[in-house]
């Protein structure tokens, strides 16, 4: 168990870096890689969790993580440490947007947007290869990344129906298949 004292400035400084873009990265670097509270294989059991969770993914990663560190004052102390830099942002965010010079300096520069856009791509790639180098990984569990990318980007399926598909998937390989292969 991680102590609450230590677990609040960490999960600040994780919503300071991140402001909910890149969370996971900021996550696997601090708590993983840094503090060495958890390891890659229980981050990744994390990061499923945290998927499967109705709501915003790295505000559900952010409570699963307290919980596992420190319990339920974990959670709640490590969800409010990360959510309370981007709350302050928001509302910066909308002071300054509701000046009107600002707002049309915005709309005649779509190139800062677009550079953010690009900047949390970079970093959600970054985890992604970080985090798969880590862990177990076999050919197939390497062959299900482009083919659930190619159901979402290409076929336009709904998120849901990919998770369902992806669930039935996995019961099916290791209830059938991996027991075929490894009996």
């Amino acid at each position: 168990m991680v102590k609450l004292a230590e677990l609040v400035p960490v999960f600040l400084r994780i919503g300071v870096y991140s402001f909910n873009a890149g969370a996971s990265e900021a996550l696997l670097g601090q708590i993983v890689e840094k503090k060495g509270w958890i390891d890659h294989a229980a981050f990744a059991k994390l990061m499923s969790i945290a998927a499967l969770i109705p709501g915003p993914f790295h505000v559900n990663l952010a409570i699963a993580a307290g919980l596992h560190l420190a319990g339920w004052r974990g959670a709640v102390l490590a969800v409010t440490a990360f959510i309370l830099p981007g709350f302050l942002c928001a509302i910066g965010i909308v002071c300054a947007l509701s000046n009107e010079q600002v707002y049309l300096s915005l709309q005649k520069n779509p190139g800062v947007v677009s550079g953010l856009l690009a900047a949390v791509a970079g970093l959600i790639l970054s985890a992604i290869v970080r985090l798969g180098r880590r862990i177990r990984a076999t050919f197939w569990s390497w062959l299900a990344f482009p083919a659930i990318a190619a159901l979402l980007l290409v076929f336009h399926l709904p998120f849901a129906l990919v998770l369902g598909i992806s669930g039935a998937v996995s019961v099916f390989w290791f209830a059938v298949v991996a027991r075929r292969l490894h009996p």
